[in-house]
């Protein structure tokens, strides 16, 4: 029987072995080193027709090669209220970025590039990644938000994002990877709906 994985690629049209990306012996496509999950989605899987926040970050603290990566982030349905990004260090009580976002976000995936705005990691520090739905400023207990945790923990260039996922660094694999590794490495860290996203735009 199929699994969720290879209907996917199946409809991609990698329906060729060589063409799937390759798995570790447990399973998965990204390293997995056994630390707490850090990883909160907002909503729930159903939606109910309403926009839900995601960080696109794996379960555990998701790894990166370098101090001004790009992160990225999705909303289910197009979200015409306030809409804020943060980025925080564990423990810290000044955030490093907040971005807002008045007029709300496109569904989809979106891109935020560390670079752009200026903002470096600290090597070896959790950050806290966070998207956060606003529909009234007056009353944040009605927010809804996803966070996830990021560390940056140099290492040597990739040579490709199947390599960065091999060795743990789901930052820079998602970063280097093409639209349908992409939708694979979403499977493996169980982000359906944004894979599910790719797979439509692929369509």
């Amino acid at each position: 029987m199929l699994g969720r994985r290879e209907i996917l690629f199946g409809a991609l049209g990698l329906t060729a072995l060589g063409a799937l990306p390759a798995q570790a012996a447990d399973g998965n496509l990204l390293k997995r080193f056994g630390a707490p999950k850090t990883r909160v989605q907002g909503g729930t899987r159903s939606g109910r027709g309403k926009a839900q926040p995601e960080v696109l970050l794996s379960e555990e603290p998701a790894l990166s090669a370098t101090a001004q990566p790009d992160l990225f982030w999705y909303l289910s349905a197009d979200y015409g209220l306030r809409v804020e990004l943060s980025l925080t260090p564990v423990g810290g009580t000044e955030p490093l970025l907040h971005r807002v976002m008045k007029r709300g976000a496109a569904a989809g995936i979106h891109a935020l590039s560390l670079k752009d705005v200026g903002v470096r990691l600290a090597e070896g520090q959790d950050h806290v990644f966070a998207l956060t739905l606003v529909p009234d400023p007056t009353v944040r207990t009605a927010d809804v938000s996803a966070r996830g945790t990021l560390r940056f923990v140099p290492h040597a260039p990739f040579a490709d994002a199947r390599a960065a996922a091999a060795a743990g660094y789901w930052v820079d694999a998602f970063a280097m990877a093409d639209p349908a590794l992409r939708v694979a490495l979403l499977e493996d860290v169980d982000l359906p709906r944004p894979a599910d996203w790719l797979m439509n735009q692929a369509a």
